[in-house]
């Protein structure tokens, strides 16, 4: 079905932002930064992920892209303050961030497109433990995020969180506007 093949575009697309990443890293002069693979859960996990059918894999789907927004969101908060003294480097990221941050709020979008009321109750069901699994992946987490209020902010998601010219380069569908 072509919900089914949009939804795997999307997810080749998610692993399409680690060349943003290294970007990113290479920004700070860490361009030989191992990737270090993921968690056996998280591997087994996105292994089964791309075989699962689209009715089956929208809410999970759903929370992931509405946890990547969220956790780019804070990110993004962070950089003021980290990266005070470096003000061209902190542009740079944002930079790369922000091209990042235009394909989530599209996948937010397209994902709620293709849920019905009982794909948002299960969606909201599985924000704190998707949210909850995903940061104790990420040692750093706990010193940099606050998880709690993450998870807060995917319950309560909304597009007038999300700066206007991000809005403005990423497509989101006419009922959210």
């Amino acid at each position: 079905q072509v919900t089914d093949k949009i939804s795997r575009y999307h997810l080749a697309e998610e692993f399409s932002h680690v060349r943003l990443f290294h970007e990113m890293f290479r920004t700070f002069q860490l361009d030989r930064v191992e990737w270090v693979p993921l968690g056996p859960l998280m591997q087994k996990v996105y292994k089964i992920f791309p075989h699962v059918p689209e009715r089956l894999m929208s809410a999970p789907a759903f929370v992931t892209e509405l946890m990547g927004i969220t956790f780019y969101q804070h990110l993004d908060h962070l950089f003021d303050s980290v990266l005070a003294d470096e003000p061209e480097a902190c542009a740079r990221v944002r930079e790369l961030l922000h091209e990042i941050m235009v394909d989530e709020l599209a996948h937010i979008g397209q994902r709620r497109n293709f849920l019905g009321p009982i794909g948002i109750r299960c969606a909201h069901k599985m924000v704190r433990p998707l949210y909850r699994m995903f940061f104790r992946d990420i040692p750093e987490s706990a010193l940099l995020f606050d998880v709690d209020q993450m998870i807060q902010d995917g319950l309560s998601f909304d597009y007038n969180s999300v700066a206007p010219e991000l809005i403005a380069r990423s497509w989101v569908p006419s009922y959210c506007r």
